[in-house]
């Protein structure tokens, strides 16, 4: 039996800088080729700059891991980025079944595994 996935792409965001943060190297990079093809200008962390890269507002989008290993933790950078009034919209990617306690409601979660959830998701961010 074979399978089709058919993505649903809204549109396209040229020049548009998106932060991408997850210590799973062969996950990150498939996400970055996704996001590069619509046109988004993609940095990729693996968590231990992450900080600092969000500190800097660059980015229309930082779209964080729940779990960074060694490097900490997604929701950790979100509040760090709230407390430091970083003006980039956040997206937090986890595997669980619930919605990681802490989580200010006005971010949004999308649950690995999250093609279609994160292109909805990111698409919201940068109307």
């Amino acid at each position: 039996m074979r399978y089709d996935a058919v993505l649903v792409v809204h549109r396209r965001y040229p020049q548009k800088k998106v932060l991408l943060v997850d210590d799973d190297a062969l996950g990150v990079h498939a996400v970055a080729r996704l996001l590069g093809s619509l046109g988004l200008d993609v940095t990729i962390s693996d968590g231990s700059d992450a900080g600092a890269l969000l500190r800097s507002g660059q980015y229309a989008v930082a779209i964080l891991d729940e779990d960074l290993g060694r490097h900490g933790s997604g929701l950790r950078l979100i509040h760090e980025a709230r407390r430091a009034r970083v003006p980039t919209s956040l997206i937090l990617l986890h595997g669980g079944d619930r919605t990681p306690p802490g989580l200010p409601a006005d971010v949004p979660e999308v649950r690995k595994p999250h093609v279609q959830p994160l292109l909805d998701a990111l698409d919201a961010a940068l109307k």
